[in-house]
This record gives C-alpha cells, structure tokens and sequence, in this order.
C-alpha cells in the first residue's frame, strides 16, 4: 500500500513507523499539479503543518479537479484539541502522537481505515482486500455502476464461521463487584435478569441478538445498518435519562448506580450466543476493552465508524473524547450522576 503524508517537515523530522508491505512517501499538501497522487491509496494530513481550515482547502481543491482519495489526519507531538472534527469532514483515520511513534501504519490498520472510508463515501460496507482485484471485463458503463448498500441477510441465513459486519452494542453496569457483595447471589441475579428484560426492547426493533453476557453486562449485534443503529442510539439515550427512575421502579435499588454503554463498528466470524468462546476479533476485543476501560458511567460513548449514524436532531448532545487503541471517540452529555463510589 502506498501512503501519501501532506507535511512541511523534512522525512528525518516525520519519522513515521511503517510495516512491510507499507510505501511511504512525503511532500507538500497536494494542492497544485507538481504533486502527483497516482497510485496512492490514503493520504494523510501533518495537522501541525495543516490544521483542519487548510486542509479544507485542500480537499475542496481536489473534488475541484475530480480527485477522490481516502484521507486520515496524524499528529506526531501532540494530540488535536477536537478529533472529532475531522471525522466529521469525512477523515477515516486518526493517528495520535503514541500511535504515530509506537505502532505507526500497519497493512491492518490501513485497510482498516480504507473499509471505513469506503463506508463513509459509499452509504456502504466494504471490505478492502489485501491483493489487487483482477481487472473486469465487460462494458465499460457497467463497470462503474456502484454495488448495492450492504443488506443484511438475515440471522437464519448467517452462516457460522463466516465474516460479517456489524455494530457491537455494550451495556454493563458500573461496580458490579461492590453491588453483588451488597445484594447478595440472589438478588443480584434477580438484578441481571432484570436489567436483561429492559435492554431487549432497545435492539429487538432493529433485529438485534443478545450476543454475551456475563453478569450484568451485555454485548449485542445489531445489523450493520445506520438506520438500524441511529435508532439504537436514540433508544439508549432515552435509556440513560429514564435511568434513575429505572433504578428504583424496576430494578428495586435503594441506592443509585452507574450504566455504561458503548458502541463500535466493525467485523467478526460469526458464531452462535453461547458458542463464542473461539472467536478472535479485533472488533470484539476493542469493545470489550472500551466498555471497561475507557466508557464512563451515565453517558454513551460512540467509536469513529457510529458517528455518522447520530441522529440529526441529536448531535449538539455528544462532544469528542480523545482516542483510544487508534480510534476517536465521541461521548455523550452525562445524564446523571456516576453513583456511589
């Protein structure tokens, strides 16, 4: 893959960390014909050399002469003040300063990036293949006809095995150690059972599957689908405010406590609810690693790949929230207080 950096540095200044298979190359933003694109499969911005009004430019410059390139942002010193923004430009990656030195581009990474992308530009999911597609014979008109939005076909057609895309929804709740010790086995089973029969409804109109669970935390897939996955935000959001209500009238608490709830896109082999002990993701371990390290209680927080799927009406309720393990993260507003420490 080849990787275009837009920056005034010199190469001995940017330094970037790239794999095999990577080919990196440097120069000034690619905003005048001297700068030659051909063959280039991502550009990346230098924000210290071009903050977002510049890059603006540049990209409005580049539709101008009907050139599309998929385009992430990096930072080598010190991290962007709201990453957010550029996601919100229609970036598909964000490097930080720990990323840029430690992990730098990766082949994974990088396709990564280019699915989002594909994604982003399209109303699609694609996945990006490490080898070149043959070249398609046929007409040329029907070559450029674009494939259809990803459909989901339905859990009776899924296959085991098989990769798919979906939205990974995780809803736990907060100290669930120091609560099971002040209720008891019992009633803290009571307690998950509960909280089990209030979350179904939230992804069940959308065809959602309770896909994990242990003790009271819950991953469910939901159809890579925005449509699908504007409405779950909404329903968790309604959630979260209702929540102190919840807390006394159903789940029978004396006292508050905190709900975490967390988003991510991605891929997976698909395996059946109790069979999935041998899957590897990296879809799935990253949100796992969100929803109990990084999540806070009492706001919803959503990694790059769902922002776009934020309601309309709802978008002045979340602000950005730095990176984490590579990628941008937007929270919402916190609705209540986080309980009782």
């Amino acid at each position: 893959m080849i990787v275009y950096v837009a920056t005034e540095k010199d190469n001995s200044c940017l330094s970037i960390k790239t794999a095999k298979g990577v080919e990196l190359r440097s120069g000034p933003a690619p905003n005048h014909q001297t700068v030659d694109l051909s063959g280039v499969d991502i550009l990346y911005f230098d924000i210290e050399s071009y903050p977002l009004p510049a890059i603006r430019k540049v990209l409005s410059l580049l539709q101008r002469r009907e050139i599309t390139i998929p385009w992430g942002v990096l930072c080598k010193t010190q991290h962007a003040e709201d990453p957010a923004l550029f996601f919100q430009e229609g970036a598909c990656d964000y490097l930080g300063p720990s990323l840029v030195v430690e992990e730098g581009l990766s082949v994974r990474r990088l396709k990564r990036a280019l699915s989002l992308a594909a994604y982003l530009s399209r109303g699609k999911y694609a996945e990006i293949e490490e080898e070149e597609m043959p070249a398609a014979s046929g007409n040329e008109g029907e070559q450029k006809k674009s494939s259809p939005p990803y459909r989901f076909p339905g859990w009776q057609k899924i296959q085991v095995g098989c990769t798919y895309p979906f939205y990974l929804v995780y809803v736990t709740l907060d100290q669930q150690d120091h609560i099971k010790e002040s209720l008891g086995d019992s009633r803290f089973q009571e307690l998950r059972s509960a909280l089990h029969r209030l979350l179904t409804p939230l992804v069940s109109p959308v065809d959602g599957l309770l896909w994990m669970q242990r003790n009271c935390s819950f991953l469910f897939l939901v159809p890579y689908e925005e449509r699908r996955i504007s409405r779950v935000i909404e329903q968790l959001l309604r959630f979260f405010l209702n929540f102190p209500l919840i807390t006394c009238e159903e789940l029978h608490l004396d006292r508050p406590v905190g709900l975490i709830a967390a988003i991510h896109g991605g891929e997976l082999p698909f395996a059946p609810p109790g069979q999935t002990g041998a899957v590897i993701s990296d879809a799935v371990n990253f949100i796992h690693h969100l929803g109990m390290k990084r999540a806070e209680a009492g706001r919803l927080t959503l990694s790059a790949p769902v922002v776009s799927a934020i309601p309309a009406t709802l978008g002045s309720l979340f602000v950005s929230a730095g990176t984490f393990e590579g990628y941008a993260l937007t929270q919402s507003v916190r609705f209540f207080p986080e309980g009782n420490k």
